[in-house]
Protein backbone atom coordinates (compact mmCIF):
# COMPACT_ATOMS: atom_id res chain seq x y z
CA UNK A 1 0.00 0.00 0.00
CA UNK A 2 1.48 3.57 -1.01
CA UNK A 3 1.44 6.78 0.83
CA UNK A 4 -1.32 8.45 -1.01
CA UNK A 5 -3.80 5.24 -0.29
CA UNK A 6 -3.20 5.10 3.41
CA UNK A 7 -3.80 9.14 3.62
CA UNK A 8 -7.20 8.70 1.53
CA UNK A 9 -7.92 5.92 3.82
CA UNK A 10 -7.35 7.71 7.11
CA UNK A 11 -10.92 8.73 7.93
CA UNK A 12 -12.21 5.16 7.37
CA UNK A 13 -9.25 3.97 9.56
CA UNK A 14 -10.56 5.98 12.27
CA UNK A 15 -14.10 5.20 11.93
CA UNK A 16 -13.26 1.90 12.10
CA UNK A 17 -15.29 0.60 8.80
CA UNK A 18 -12.53 -0.34 6.71
CA UNK A 19 -12.27 -4.36 5.97
CA UNK A 20 -10.03 -6.90 7.69
CA UNK A 21 -7.27 -6.78 4.70
CA UNK A 22 -7.28 -2.96 4.04
CA UNK A 23 -6.98 -2.64 7.79
CA UNK A 24 -3.70 -5.05 8.18
CA UNK A 25 -2.42 -3.30 4.78
CA UNK A 26 -2.89 0.27 6.40
CA UNK A 27 -1.33 -1.05 9.79
CA UNK A 28 1.56 -2.97 7.88
CA UNK A 29 2.15 0.18 6.04
CA UNK A 30 2.33 2.51 9.49
CA UNK A 31 4.84 -0.01 10.52
CA UNK A 32 7.24 0.41 8.07
CA UNK A 33 6.74 4.20 6.65
CA UNK A 34 7.60 6.66 9.56
CA UNK A 35 6.24 9.93 7.85
CA UNK A 36 2.59 8.12 7.38
CA UNK A 37 2.81 6.96 11.51
CA UNK A 38 3.39 10.52 12.04
CA UNK A 39 0.78 11.85 10.52
CA UNK A 40 -1.25 9.72 11.71
CA UNK A 41 -0.78 10.00 14.68
CA UNK A 42 -1.50 13.98 14.52
CA UNK A 43 -4.69 12.86 13.60
CA UNK A 44 -5.47 11.08 15.98
CA UNK A 45 -4.95 14.11 18.05
CA UNK A 46 -6.67 16.23 16.00
CA UNK A 47 -9.26 13.76 16.12
CA UNK A 48 -9.98 13.62 20.29
CA UNK A 49 -9.67 16.93 20.71
CA UNK A 50 -12.33 17.52 18.00
CA UNK A 51 -14.30 14.73 19.96
CA UNK A 52 -13.62 16.07 23.41
CA UNK A 53 -14.71 19.90 22.27
CA UNK A 54 -17.79 18.54 20.80
CA UNK A 55 -18.92 16.51 24.20
CA UNK A 56 -18.03 19.86 26.02
CA UNK A 57 -21.06 22.02 24.38
CA UNK A 58 -23.95 21.57 26.50
CA UNK A 59 -27.17 20.79 24.97
CA UNK A 60 -30.16 23.22 25.41
CA UNK A 61 -33.17 20.85 25.62
CA UNK A 62 -34.92 23.06 28.46
CA UNK A 63 -37.32 24.61 25.91
CA UNK A 64 -38.31 20.73 24.43
CA UNK A 65 -38.69 19.24 28.10
CA UNK A 66 -40.87 21.88 28.81
CA UNK A 67 -43.21 21.11 25.81
CA UNK A 68 -43.08 17.42 26.83
CA UNK A 69 -44.36 17.63 29.93
CA UNK A 70 -46.94 19.97 28.94
CA UNK A 71 -48.08 17.54 26.50
CA UNK A 72 -47.85 14.55 29.08
CA UNK A 73 -49.86 16.58 31.40
CA UNK A 74 -52.89 17.73 29.37
CA UNK A 75 -53.25 13.73 27.90
CA UNK A 76 -55.91 11.87 29.70
CA UNK A 77 -55.22 9.66 31.96
CA UNK A 78 -57.34 7.04 31.01
CA UNK A 79 -55.16 6.17 27.88
CA UNK A 80 -53.94 2.67 27.28
CA UNK A 81 -50.15 1.52 28.69
CA UNK A 82 -48.74 1.16 25.49
CA UNK A 83 -49.95 4.05 24.10
CA UNK A 84 -48.31 6.06 27.45
CA UNK A 85 -44.93 3.54 26.39
CA UNK A 86 -45.11 5.57 22.86
CA UNK A 87 -45.44 8.71 23.92
CA UNK A 88 -42.11 7.98 25.99
CA UNK A 89 -40.18 6.67 23.52
CA UNK A 90 -41.36 9.55 21.14
CA UNK A 91 -40.00 12.25 23.70
CA UNK A 92 -36.57 10.15 24.40
CA UNK A 93 -35.82 10.24 20.47
CA UNK A 94 -36.77 14.26 19.98
CA UNK A 95 -34.51 14.71 22.86
CA UNK A 96 -32.05 12.54 21.40
CA UNK A 97 -32.68 14.64 17.62
CA UNK A 98 -31.61 17.85 19.90
CA UNK A 99 -28.31 16.39 21.06
CA UNK A 100 -27.85 15.31 17.42
CA UNK A 101 -28.33 18.66 16.41
CA UNK A 102 -26.15 20.32 18.79
CA UNK A 103 -23.53 17.81 18.28
CA UNK A 104 -23.20 17.38 14.56
CA UNK A 105 -25.33 19.98 12.38
CA UNK A 106 -24.02 23.68 12.00
CA UNK A 107 -25.77 26.33 13.78
CA UNK A 108 -27.29 29.32 12.00
CA UNK A 109 -24.30 30.78 11.55
CA UNK A 110 -22.68 28.12 10.01
CA UNK A 111 -25.29 26.99 7.87
CA UNK A 112 -23.91 29.02 4.42
CA UNK A 113 -20.45 27.50 4.82
CA UNK A 114 -21.59 24.10 5.47
CA UNK A 115 -24.34 23.74 3.10
CA UNK A 116 -21.61 24.98 0.52
CA UNK A 117 -19.34 22.21 1.16
CA UNK A 118 -22.48 19.96 1.21
CA UNK A 119 -23.70 20.36 -2.43
CA UNK A 120 -21.12 22.13 -3.77
CA UNK A 121 -20.70 20.73 -7.28
CA UNK A 122 -17.76 18.74 -8.70
CA UNK A 123 -16.41 21.99 -10.55
CA UNK A 124 -16.00 23.36 -7.50
CA UNK A 125 -14.46 20.57 -5.97
CA UNK A 126 -12.34 20.55 -8.38
CA UNK A 127 -11.11 24.41 -8.25
CA UNK A 128 -10.50 23.90 -4.50
CA UNK A 129 -7.76 21.14 -5.07
CA UNK A 130 -6.20 22.96 -7.94
CA UNK A 131 -6.02 26.29 -6.06
CA UNK A 132 -4.87 24.61 -2.68
CA UNK A 133 -2.40 21.62 -4.11
CA UNK A 134 -1.40 23.73 -6.86
CA UNK A 135 -1.92 27.11 -6.57
CA UNK A 136 -0.93 27.06 -3.03
CA UNK A 137 1.01 24.81 -2.28
CA UNK A 138 -0.17 22.81 0.31
CA UNK A 139 1.71 20.31 1.71
CA UNK A 140 0.56 16.91 0.15
CA UNK A 141 1.98 13.15 -0.12
CA UNK A 142 2.34 12.93 -4.18
CA UNK A 143 3.56 10.00 -6.15
CA UNK A 144 6.36 10.86 -8.71
CA UNK A 145 7.68 8.98 -11.61
CA UNK A 146 6.08 7.97 -14.91
CA UNK A 147 6.64 4.54 -13.94
CA UNK A 148 5.08 4.62 -10.44
CA UNK A 149 2.28 6.99 -11.82
CA UNK A 150 1.71 4.75 -14.96
CA UNK A 151 1.23 2.04 -12.59
CA UNK A 152 -1.08 3.55 -10.22
CA UNK A 153 -3.16 4.62 -13.16
CA UNK A 154 -3.20 1.32 -14.55
CA UNK A 155 -4.47 -0.05 -11.05
CA UNK A 156 -7.08 2.41 -10.48
CA UNK A 157 -8.89 3.11 -13.99
CA UNK A 158 -7.32 -0.56 -16.15
CA UNK A 159 -5.36 1.77 -18.65
CA UNK A 160 -2.03 3.39 -17.86
CA UNK A 161 -1.76 5.10 -21.49
CA UNK A 162 -4.17 7.31 -20.32
CA UNK A 163 -1.27 9.45 -18.40
CA UNK A 164 0.61 10.28 -22.35
CA UNK A 165 -3.24 10.96 -24.06
CA UNK A 166 -4.38 13.18 -21.10
CA UNK A 167 -1.14 15.35 -21.68
CA UNK A 168 -1.51 18.73 -23.32
CA UNK A 169 1.46 19.26 -26.38
CA UNK A 170 4.18 20.48 -24.67
CA UNK A 171 3.22 18.90 -21.27
CA UNK A 172 4.22 16.28 -19.21
CA UNK A 173 3.25 14.28 -16.20
CA UNK A 174 4.91 15.55 -12.83
CA UNK A 175 2.87 13.99 -9.98
CA UNK A 176 -0.26 12.59 -8.82
CA UNK A 177 -2.32 11.96 -5.88
CA UNK A 178 -5.57 10.19 -4.69
CA UNK A 179 -8.24 12.99 -4.03
CA UNK A 180 -12.12 13.37 -3.54
CA UNK A 181 -14.11 15.09 -5.49
CA UNK A 182 -18.20 15.59 -4.57
CA UNK A 183 -18.09 12.33 -2.42
CA UNK A 184 -16.28 10.64 -5.54
CA UNK A 185 -12.44 9.03 -5.49
CA UNK A 186 -10.35 10.76 -8.11
CA UNK A 187 -6.99 10.82 -9.49
CA UNK A 188 -5.26 14.11 -9.02
CA UNK A 189 -2.86 14.41 -12.33
CA UNK A 190 -0.19 17.50 -12.70
CA UNK A 191 1.01 18.44 -15.93
CA UNK A 192 3.42 20.63 -16.89
CA UNK A 193 5.69 22.55 -19.47
CA UNK A 194 8.03 24.13 -17.27
CA UNK A 195 5.99 27.69 -16.78
CA UNK A 196 2.72 26.69 -16.03
CA UNK A 197 0.96 23.60 -14.36
CA UNK A 198 -2.47 22.60 -15.25
CA UNK A 199 -4.38 19.64 -13.26
CA UNK A 200 -6.22 16.85 -14.57
CA UNK A 201 -8.68 15.13 -12.51
CA UNK A 202 -9.37 10.66 -13.45
CA UNK A 203 -11.77 8.54 -12.33
CA UNK A 204 -13.81 5.42 -14.01
CA UNK A 205 -17.21 6.47 -14.79
CA UNK A 206 -19.67 4.94 -12.38
CA UNK A 207 -22.62 6.92 -11.89
CA UNK A 208 -21.64 10.81 -11.83
CA UNK A 209 -23.12 13.28 -13.91
CA UNK A 210 -21.28 16.41 -15.34
CA UNK A 211 -23.82 19.31 -15.79
CA UNK A 212 -21.81 22.40 -16.88
CA UNK A 213 -23.26 24.28 -20.14
CA UNK A 214 -22.13 22.68 -23.04
CA UNK A 215 -19.18 24.85 -24.66
CA UNK A 216 -17.42 22.49 -27.46
CA UNK A 217 -17.98 18.98 -28.61
CA UNK A 218 -14.77 16.67 -29.24
CA UNK A 219 -14.48 12.98 -30.81
CA UNK A 220 -18.22 13.07 -30.07
CA UNK A 221 -17.93 13.92 -26.57
CA UNK A 222 -19.69 17.02 -25.01
CA UNK A 223 -16.90 18.85 -23.38
CA UNK A 224 -18.29 21.36 -20.22
CA UNK A 225 -16.76 24.41 -18.77
CA UNK A 226 -17.21 26.52 -15.81
CA UNK A 227 -15.30 29.03 -14.25
CA UNK A 228 -14.91 29.49 -10.66
CA UNK A 229 -13.11 33.12 -9.54
CA UNK A 230 -9.66 32.96 -11.53
CA UNK A 231 -9.50 29.11 -12.51
CA UNK A 232 -11.24 27.69 -15.53
CA UNK A 233 -12.72 24.34 -15.46
CA UNK A 234 -13.68 22.05 -18.49
CA UNK A 235 -14.18 18.64 -18.62
CA UNK A 236 -16.24 15.62 -20.65
CA UNK A 237 -17.38 11.80 -20.21
CA UNK A 238 -16.71 8.84 -22.05
CA UNK A 239 -18.04 5.85 -21.79
CA UNK A 240 -15.54 4.82 -19.25
CA UNK A 241 -14.19 7.44 -18.17
CA UNK A 242 -14.93 10.87 -16.44
CA UNK A 243 -12.10 13.60 -16.86
CA UNK A 244 -12.02 17.49 -15.62
CA UNK A 245 -8.97 20.19 -16.34
CA UNK A 246 -8.31 22.89 -14.27
CA UNK A 247 -6.07 25.96 -15.19
CA UNK A 248 -5.51 29.61 -14.30
CA UNK A 249 -5.30 29.75 -18.16
CA UNK A 250 -7.93 31.43 -20.56
CA UNK A 251 -10.89 29.41 -20.83
CA UNK A 252 -10.46 29.03 -24.49
CA UNK A 253 -6.93 27.25 -23.72
CA UNK A 254 -8.49 25.16 -20.91
CA UNK A 255 -11.07 24.20 -22.93
CA UNK A 256 -8.48 23.15 -25.78
CA UNK A 257 -6.86 21.20 -23.05
CA UNK A 258 -10.07 19.02 -22.49
CA UNK A 259 -11.17 18.73 -26.17
CA UNK A 260 -7.52 17.29 -26.98
CA UNK A 261 -7.91 14.58 -23.98
CA UNK A 262 -11.48 13.77 -25.30
CA UNK A 263 -10.27 13.45 -28.63
CA UNK A 264 -7.45 10.95 -27.48
CA UNK A 265 -8.92 9.19 -24.38
CA UNK A 266 -10.32 6.12 -26.17
CA UNK A 267 -12.78 3.42 -24.53
CA UNK A 268 -10.82 -0.06 -24.27
CA UNK A 269 -14.99 -1.56 -24.42
CA UNK A 270 -16.08 0.36 -27.46
CA UNK A 271 -12.85 -0.13 -29.59
CA UNK A 272 -13.54 -3.60 -29.13
CA UNK A 273 -16.87 -4.18 -30.26
CA UNK A 274 -15.12 -2.88 -33.62
CA UNK A 275 -11.90 -4.93 -33.37
CA UNK A 276 -12.45 -8.29 -32.41
CA UNK A 277 -8.35 -8.81 -32.72
CA UNK A 278 -8.39 -6.64 -28.64
CA UNK A 279 -7.64 -9.82 -26.18
CA UNK A 280 -10.76 -10.21 -24.53
CA UNK A 281 -9.05 -9.90 -20.91
CA UNK A 282 -8.69 -5.93 -21.81
CA UNK A 283 -12.83 -5.61 -21.07
CA UNK A 284 -12.50 -7.24 -17.69
CA UNK A 285 -10.51 -4.24 -16.27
Amino acid sequence: MKCAEVEYLAPLYWSGELETQAMAEVEQHLKECAACAHEMALQKQSDEMLHDTLLSEPVHDDELRGRVRAEIQQTPRWLPRRLWLALGTAAAAALLLVGIRFIYLPTASDSVSTTGQVSASIWADAADDHNEEVVKRAQRKWLYGTAEINAMVAEKTGDAKLVAQLAPEHYHIDRMRICELAMRTYLHLVYTDGRHEISFFLRRRGGEQLTGPKLAESNGRAVEGESVEKLQIAGFQSQRYTVLVVSELPRQQTLDFASHAANSVLDVAAISVHNPLIPAVLLLH
